[in-house]
């Protein structure tokens, strides 16, 4: 019997689920959607957070303003 897929968030506190990628470019990924789901299930908010030079493609924009996900660009 296969086991089901999972993430390992970065970072969780009692408000953030925090993913950290280190990519140019960002898309809804599997991780990204699984990562929601799970800040969601546990009253938090998914933070993704990607370096300054990067950017968010315009379906992880609207994904992300649907499911309340924030996406910062720092490191």
């Amino acid at each position: 019997m296969s086991k089901p897929r999972s993430i390992l968030p970065d970072a969780v506190n009692q408000t953030d689920v925090a993913l950290i990628k280190c990519c140019s470019g960002l898309r809804p990924t599997y991780e990204v959607r699984l990562a929601t789901y799970m800040a969601q299930q546990t009253q938090r908010r998914l933070r993704i957070i990607f370096p300054t030079g990067g950017s968010a493609h315009s379906s992880l924009t609207a994904f992300a303003r649907q499911h309340n996900v924030t996406i910062e660009h720092r490191l």
